[in-house]
Parts: structure tokens; C-alpha cells; sequence
């Protein structure tokens, strides 16, 4: 239902919503008894069609009957007061005008310290929803500062049509329900493009519960779920900067036989992320007559639960103490299909169940994308560093990467290789805005006609940020397409709208201030490679 702004009786057109032939019966009343029972006639039709009268709002139940704004004690509220605006001065003292609207952001959901708020005329405002605090906080800045990076470089160039892109950066926590709160508060403010989350589970959370029913764009520059793969595509509102972990599944696969494991046991977070990872590795050996390593001999395994990047102690620590002391299993490896928290997991375990082993008989600790981040290994596992690598999206150093390298160093004096999903993120910020810039009205964009542009930017000439922006959205608004050559590698987007990497296997370097990569596993259509 459309809604309905009633500022006041006489100048609404009260004659949209009450028969003609009621109205034609009202001439013979005085005007006072018209406009009476015009008003009574109106309340009864609302009423019926199930709207509200109350100014301003929509009754509703929960958020999620607002269309992105909020429902407080049965009424629906946007963030701020919806004044047209060119800049920030033509709003009250707390709010921001956004893209041409008045909003109020809500400094509990979202920060001023990673956004890119820009003091000037017709700023076109995107959200990025990333843990900015928590056991996953430094990779979301990380991936942030990426995407910060991104629309700088355009905005150097003048950005899209005269207009400036901002940023406006939202803590999700890493938890699916508080990712779900920002992206609203975000679709509130008149935000249609959407570039997260980290979190798979979160992603599609926000999916399912905002972009797909309010018509916003979702760029995932870290969500790696498979499950993603299967979002309704037909509105081309989901998009991911990052591939599916399918062959991320395989990757590991490759591994395990690459280095002859015979026993292992896998470790694996309930969340979609790391069930993804898990069905996908299970699937490889059932599919390709390998189903053997899955006998209860040569494979055990342990699911843990996580919130907000923490694991669930308690019951893995029984878990665990089951496993390799009660039935006395000992692996030659152990696979984490976990976040962060496989650091967690192996402060927590190695030393207490393999401390008195031989350093030759201890088990290898192999780790996927979402355990490598720069800064969590140091001194605590200098016991450890040797026996521990992992798998993830080949880093491509193409001339892309060397320009992004550049920047981002010079932004934020970080080594731009050892932050995860930071090149995904400047793809994703870069990719948004040429969608944006093809726009015959920037503000007028939707979020279907926004993911309209990102089917047509994978084929045609190539395009490399740093060549002419303006160049590619007039391309791109006139139909014709761009081959998309990023920071994170060349884009190519499916009819899922996923993206293909190889994926390479990586160690740690002797002060572990590095990873090493020691070659790819398997090629980007996952073939594993000899």
C-alpha cells in the first residue's frame, strides 16, 4: 500500500479514494456539511482498504510492514524528517541530507569514523554493513576502508554527474539479526545500495529481509556461502565481489591430498558459511568415488556455534575432549570452516590436547578464507606457525591491484595484501558507482535499474579503475558494456550474479606478519590443479 501523507482535509484529493456518485450527492449539502462528510465518507474507504489515517505514518506490527522504516508503538517512522534538501545546512542540527532527504542516522547502528560523509551539494550516499567492532571488527574496518578507497578515486575524477559519493558505514556485529536492523535503518534513510555483509548468514538475512522486499542493490565483497548462489535472481538485486565457496570446498579437497592426510578431523561453524564449506568439501569425495575418507576412521567431526564472532565454549571444550580424549581419535589434520574464531579454537586446543606429542606427530591446522586475517597470529602461536595454512581466492596482482595497492597504503598506511576482502570491497564500491553513474537521474536510480547496469559488466572492452570513469557510464548508460578488470581480479558476474576465482593455498611467513602463498589449488572454474 502506497503511503498516504493527510497534512490537511481540504488540500488532499479526497476525490481519488470516494465514489463520484457519492460525491455528486453531497451538492445539495452547504459546504461545511460537504466537507464533513467527505471526511467521514474518506475515513470509512481508508479504513476498509486497511490504511491509516494517523499523518505521516502506516500502522504496522513489525519493521518489517514499514517498507525500511521502523515501527514504534504502531506506527511507522523514517529516520529524520524527510526535508528535501541539497546539502547537509538545509537540515535540522542532527541530521545529514541524504541522497536530497533530511535523515537522522543513529549513531548506536551506525559510526562516523569509517563513513565517508561529504560536506557538499547532492552527495549520492551508499551504506556499507560490516562488523566494525567484535572478533571480526578488523577485518569489516579493513574491508570498509576498501570500499573507502573505491569512491575516492571517483570522487577524484568528479564523481557520478557532477554529484560526490558518500558513504555511510553500519556495525552489523556479525550477527545476522543486528545486520538486518542496519540495513533497514539504511533503506529508511533513502539507501538503495547496500555493500556487505561480511558474514554469509548475514547476507542473506539482509537479503531475505530487506533488498529483495524494498527493491535495494546487495554487493557482498565477503559472503562466500554457496547458499547466496541460490537468492531469487530474476531482479538482479544480489551481487558478490567474492566467489561461492563451492570451489573453495574443492580447494580443500586438493589440499587434504595434495598432502597425503589420511585422518582428519573438520571443525566446522553452524552458520552458512561454515555448513557451505562442509557440504561442499563432503560433496567433492561422494561425487567423485572418494567417499572412503568420510569412514568414521579417517573422518570425524565437531559443529560449534558462534555469535558475534565468539564460539560456544562450553559445549565445544566437551565436544573436543570427547573426540581426541575419550575415543582417543588423533588426526593428522584439522580442517576449521569457521571466521575469526579458528584462532580462538586453536589457542584453546592445541597445546592442551597435543602439547606432550612429538612436534613431528602433531596434527597440521588447515584454515579457510574467513580464518586468515593480518594482526590475529603473533608470539601466542610460535608453537603453532609452522603447522598451520589454509586456502583462499587467489590474489591477483594484476596492474588493478598495483593502483588499489597504491592508494590504499596512502589512505590508511596498510599493507593492502594481507587485508581480507579489502580488494573485493573496492570492487564492489567501484562497481556500484558506475551502475549508479549510468543512471539518466542519479537520484531517481532504483535498485532494479542499478542491478540492471551490473548485468553488462562483464563483457566488452575492457575497463581497469583508473581509466576514464566517465568514459565507462557513458558506455554503460547508453546500453553497451564494460569487461569489469578490478583490484580483486576480473569481475565476470554470472546469470547468480557470483563471481569465479582460482584459489591458492597460503602459510604463514616466520614472524607471521605475512601470508605466503604456495600456489593455486585448484583454477577458477575449480579444477584442481595438478
Amino acid at each position: 500500500m502506497e503511503r498516504l501523507q493527510l497534512h490537511t482535509i481540504v488540500g488532499y484529493d479526497w476525490f481519488s479514494v470516494i465514489p463520484p456518485t457519492l460525491i455528486d450527492g453531497l451538492k445539495m449539502f452547504s459546504p461545511k456539511l460537504r466537507v464533513t462528510a467527505l471526511f467521514f465518507a474518506a475515513t470509512v474507504a481508508f479504513i476498509a482498504s486497511g490504511c491509516s489515517l494517523i499523518s505521516d505514518f502506516d500502522e504496522c506490527e513489525s519493521d518489517s510492514d514499514c517498507g525500511g522504516a521502523t515501527c514504534s508503538d504502531g506506527i511507522c517512522q523514517t529516520s529524520g524528517s524527510g526535508t528535501a534538501c541539497t546539502t547537509t545546512s538545509d537540515c535540522a542540527n542532527d541530521e545529514l541530507c541524504i541522497n536530497q532527504s533530511c535523515g537522522e542516522i543513529d549513531t548506536n547502528l551506525c559510526v562516523t569514523d569509517e563513513s565517508e560523509i561529504l560536506d557538499e551539494e547532492d552527495v549520492y550516499y551508499i551504506s556499507m554493513l560490516m562488523p566494525l567492532t567484535g572478533r571480526n571488527g578488523a577485518k569489516g574496518i579493513a574491508a570498509t576502508k576498501g570500499a573507502r578507497t573505491g569512491l575516492r578515486a571517483i570522487n577524484d575524477q568528479g564523481g557520478v554527474k557532477g554529484s560526490r559519493i558518500g558513504l555511510i558505514a553500519c556495525d552489523t556485529k556479525n550477527d545476522p539479526a543486528t545486520a538486518v536492523q542496519t540495513a533497514r535503518h539504511v533503506d529508511s534513510l533513502g539507501i538503495n545500495v547496500m555493500i556487505g555483509a561480511l558474514a554469509s548468514d548475514s547476507t542473506l538475512d539482509i537479503a531475505n529481509n530487506v533488498a529483495l522486499e524494498n527493491d535495494a542493490v546487495v554487493i557482498s565483497p565477503a559472503s562466500t556461502a554457496p547458499s547466496i548462489s541460490s537468492l531469487e535472481t530474476d531482479s538482479n538485486l544480489i551481487w558478490r565481489t567474492v566467489p561461492s565457496d563451492a570451489n573453495q570446498g574443492v580447494a580443500l579437497a586438493a589440499l587434504v591430498e595434495k598432502e597425503g592426510f589420511n585422518t582428519i578431523a573438520v571443525f566446522y561453524a553452524d552458520t552458512a558459511y561454515g555448513n557451505g564449506l562442509f557440504t561442499a568439501l563432503t560433496r567433492y569425495w561422494t561425487d567423485n568415488n572418494q567417499s572412503d575418507r568420510l569412514e568414521d576412521t579417517r573422518f570425524q567431526t565437531i559443529q560449534y556455534q558462534v555469535s558475534e564472532g565468539d564460539i560456544d565454549a562450553g559445549t565445544f571444550t566437551t565436544d573436543v575432549t570427547e573426540l581426541f580424549d575419550t575415543n582417543g581419535y588423533m588426526p593428522e589434520a584439522i580442517l576449521i570452516l569457521g571466521s575469526t574464531e579458528s584462532q580462538q579454537i586453536i589457542f584453546s586446543v592445541d597445546d592442551q590436547f597435543f602439547g606432550s606429542m612429538m612436534e613431528d606427530e602433531k596434527p597440521q591446522w588447515v584454515l579457510t578464507d574467513g580464518g586468515r586475517e593480518a594482526g590475529l597470529f603473533d608470539s601466542r602461536f610460535d608453537a603453532q606457525r609452522a603447522r598451520i595454512q589454509g586456502t583462499f581466492p587467489e590474489d591477483v596482482e594484476g596492474s588493478a591491484f598495483s593502483q588499489f595497492r597504491l592508494a590504499y597504503e596512502i589512505d590508511w598506511e596498510l599493507l593492502a595484501e594481507q587485508q581480507a576482502f579489502a580488494d573485493n570491497s573496492f570492487d564492489a564500491a567501484y562497481l556500484a558507482a558506475l551502475a549508479i553513474g549510468a543512471q539518466d537521474d542519479v537520484f531517481a536510480a532504483t535498485g532494479s535499474s542499478i542491478g540492471e547496469v551490473l548485468t553488462r559488466v562483464s563483457a566488452g572492452d575492457t575497463f581497469i579503475p583508473g581509466d576514464t570513469f566517465q568514459a565507462a557510464t557513458n558506455s554503460l548508460a547508453a546500453g553497451g558494456t564494460i569487461n569489469y578488470d578490478g583490484a580483486s581480479g576480473d569481475v565476470d558476474f554470472d546469470e547468480n550474479g557470483d563471481t569465479k576465482a582460482a584459489i591458492e593455498n597460503w602459510a604463514l611467513s616466520a614472524d607471521m606478519d605475512e601470508f605466503i602463498s604456495n600456489g593455486n589449488l585448484v583454477d577458477a572454474d575449480g579444477n584442481i590443479i595438478p
